[in-house]
């Protein structure tokens, strides 16, 4: 359960750096 929401908060924060940076 803990690796999931890990996972899930590292994409969320890709997401958002990209969508920053385009």
């Amino acid at each position: 359960m803990l690796v999931l929401v890990l996972v899930l908060v590292l994409v969320l924060v890709l997401v958002l750096v990209l969508f920053l940076i385009l």
